[in-house]
């Protein structure tokens, strides 16, 4: 009953409070470790730099090592999130809701530089989806937008785990997120029974992504005292889609008919982390890798049927984004006691990532006329390289007996940006009977190594009440800052409250 009493205490106090949203981990962090804790947070370090119950969402097999009740309460768009994991007979369980997402859901076709606009829709005929009603509050938000929605929250975490022997432990995570909207109306011009405009348009627009974690967690193995290896593979997806109908004239009752689609066409993205922990001069010490493969690949077909009367009015374009990334991490973290009630952690790392993005556009109009031909209207290549070793201190001190004070810096000793950009684009031509004309290849090649990067402070406290109760808080940086900025109004950036038992 007391444990059961604490539980139900520690969810009940998460629910309804917000804190403003403060993440410091990269992008690349964040692919294989996901989010870190409030306790990291403070001290700025990812998940794998340390060993708390936040291990599990890098390697679900270390569900066997936690049974803990996590409740957090921040803001922004994650808002509150919390779940469980605990041992029962058949082996360890754990259930996540509201987790933050940290997936590429919404990152098809989604490149700014690579500005490839499929000319041709919404044509100047007075009727839904087009300039002439767009402002009709009716229909307001039923435009051919077709940008991936973002996903601010997973659905669900669902953990498995079972302890083989003392030595060896296996688990498995599933993890599903999701976001959608659709809109449809039906629009009316006038009273008349068929007027110009007469029609319908709708939008459609899904983000998703189900993950599958599998790991394996070895103790005593070789300089180990415990070893982790998992694999997650991601399938993030993007489903939108754009269809307008009207009458174009009253008189004839022709037809405008479009529709434009965005829809995923990737491969499964895949991350992969080892890491060690090893004792070292009575010290712990965190060795990782980590490997990411991400996919945002995607396809836009785009079909119209303006005009019926007039021939090279139609459109049938195709835009294919080919979007790949791959990411490795090397990272140590060794952690000391230089005194009694004082811990300080050191980390050291490299981050690399390699990032392809080929966007080609193509008109695949037939017939329209007799010597028509067709080719491609645009293609745009970008490579973006990143390289940085980032650097970092965290410190731990045990003020008082039931608070303790935690504090972080972190900065990029180096960092370098290289991105280089080709373009070959196409005129197209207004008689309908000659093929597009090309325009020169032109592309830049630029390399950015900031010389001078200000460090991140992260500070925090942590409050235990009693026993295998903690409430952990972190602050914002400019909490010292009373005369203007965040400090004023905003102390607490994110505040957890988690049980052991």
């Amino acid at each position: 009953m007391k444990k059961l009493v604490a539980i139900v205490a520690v969810m009940c106090c998460f629910t309804g409070i917000t804190f403003s949203q403060c993440i410091v981990a990269s992008s690349m962090e964040s692919a294989v470790a996901g989010i870190p804790d409030t306790q990291s947070q403070a001290l700025g370090l990812a998940n794998f730099q340390t060993e708390n119950s936040f291990n599990i969402f890098f390697n679900p097999a270390q569900v066997t090592e936690w049974q803990t009740v996590y409740g957090e309460v921040w803001g922004g768009a994650a808002n509150t999130w919390g779940g469980a994991n605990t041992k029962l007979f058949f082996g360890n369980i754990g259930v996540f809701v509201g987790r933050p997402y940290t997936g590429n859901a919404g990152g098809f076709g989604a490149n700014a530089d690579l500005a490839v606009a499929v000319y041709g829709l919404n044509q100047g005929v007075a009727g839904p989806g087009n300039g002439a009603v767009t402002g009709n509050n009716a229909i307001t938000g039923v435009v051919d937008n077709l940008t991936p929605l973002g996903i601010a929250n997973n659905n669900i975490d669902i953990f498995y785990g079972k302890a083989l022997s003392d030595d060896l432990s296996l688990g498995a995570r599933l993890s599903l997120a999701n976001n959608s909207n659709n809109l449809t109306w039906n629009y009316t011009a006038s009273a008349a029974a068929t007027s110009a405009g007469d029609g319908t348009v709708s939008l459609k627009r899904q983000s998703s992504d189900t993950q599958l974690g599998a790991g394996v967690l070895f103790k005593e193995m070789g300089p180990f005292q415990k070893l982790d290896v998992a694999l997650t593979i991601a399938m993030p997806s993007v489903n939108n889609s754009y269809a307008l109908s009207c009458i174009q004239t009253a008189a004839t009752t022709n037809k405008l008919t479009e529709s434009d689609e965005l829809k995923s066409n990737n491969a499964a993205n895949i991350s992969l982390l080892g890491r060690g922990l090893s004792e070292l001069n009575g010290n712990k010490l965190y060795t990782t890798v980590g490997y990411s493969m991400v996919d945002v690949s995607a396809k836009r077909t785009a079909v119209a049927d303006n005009d019926a009367t007039v021939a090279g009015n139609d459109v049938n374009k195709e835009v294919t984004y080919n979007d790949k990334t791959t990411g490795i991490l090397l990272d140590a973290a060794y952690h000391t006691e230089p005194a009694k009630d004082i811990k300080a952690i050191y980390t050291v790392g490299i981050r690399t990532s390699s990032r392809v993005d080929e966007v080609a556009e193509s008109d695949l109009v037939l017939g329209q006329a007799a010597a028509t031909l067709t080719g491609p209207l645009k293609w745009e290549k970008l490579e973006v390289t990143n390289m940085s070793i980032p650097l970092s201190v965290a410190v731990e001190y045990q003020a008082w007996s039931k608070v303790c004070t935690r504090l972080g810096v972190q900065k990029n000793f180096m960092s370098s940006t290289q991105t280089k950009a080709t373009n070959q684009g196409y005129v197209v031509s207004t008689n309908a009977n000659l093929r597009d004309t090309v325009v020169a290849v032109t592309g830049y090649d630029n390399t950015l190594d900031p010389t001078a990067q200000a460090a991140n402070v992260t500070l925090g406290l942590g409050i235990t009440p009693s026993k295998d109760f903690e409430i952990d808080l972190a602050l914002v940086s400019t909490i010292f800052d009373l005369d203007s900025g965040a400090g004023v109004s905003d102390l607490i950036s994110r505040a957890s409250i988690r049980y052991h038992f």
